[in-house]
């Protein structure tokens, strides 16, 4: 029955479709056009809006990645059950198969099988960059000086070379302005996550150590997070 449903769902000329068209609209989001609707629709609009839009385009990717997955298991099934029926090998299950393709002699089933491994994983990247170009964080570091000097807003570029701390003005191994600063002139580091959104960066967002607060600043974050959580109506 399961089998069925199955190849009811999955084995007919419209979901291979559906397919496609979810992979170009992947693509399309790549554009600048696209880029620039997505960016109004997700960073721009209201909270209900945003949050509506990427509902959508979660599924959207996660529907892909489903049918792509489905699809290439069974483009290897479909060729070690060639192999297994051409070459006689007489095994119950297609995954056994593996165990015996030095028994093939016809380079074109590892052609198609290394077809189907490079060009599945290449697919499945897509995804990954567009979430990464929806979204993703940055940490940032304000580094205290034992002279009283702040260096601020950095990125670590690496964090143990010549006992020191790499900083430079961006993220990654070719940061610019990249500057060592010896670890025995440091007196603390505090962090600011930064999240990017379509390549622009966002508002920080604190992270804070608690073992580097005063008491003083305590009371004013709570302060803060009171205030900004009081009601907007009340009964009382």
């Amino acid at each position: 029955m399961s089998l069925k449903v199955i190849n009811f769902i999955f084995v007919n000329p419209i979901t291979p479709l559906i397919t496609l068209f979810l992979f170009i609209l992947i693509l399309l989001s790549f554009t600048p056009i696209f880029k620039n609707f997505l960016k109004r629709r997700l960073t721009l609009a209201k909270a209900k809006t945003s949050m509506a839009y990427a509902i959508v385009i979660t599924i959207i990717n996660l529907v892909f990645c489903a049918l792509l997955s489905f699809y290439f298991g069974l483009g290897v099934n479909v060729i070690l059950y060639e192999i297994n029926n051409i070459y006689e090998l007489g095994l119950e299950h297609t995954l056994l198969v593996l165990f015996d393709l030095n028994k093939v002699d016809n380079p074109l089933y590892f052609l198609a099988l290394l077809f189907l491994l490079t060009v599945y994983p290449a697919l499945i990247s897509f995804v990954r960059m567009f979430f990464l170009n929806v979204y993703f964080d940055r940490v940032m570091v304000n580094i205290h000086l034992k002279n009283g000097e702040i260096i601020k807003d950095r990125f670590i570029v690496n964090p143990n070379i010549d006992g020191g701390l790499m900083v430079g003005d961006t993220y990654g191994k070719s940061a610019e302005n990249k500057t060592l600063i010896p670890k025995a002139n440091i007196e603390m580091i505090t962090f600011n996550r930064v999240g990017y959104s379509f390549g622009e960066k966002r508002r920080k967002v604190n992270i804070i150590n608690p073992n580097h607060i005063s008491e003083e600043e305590h009371n004013e974050i709570i302060r803060k997070w009171r205030s900004s959580h009081k009601p907007k109506h009340s009964n009382f």
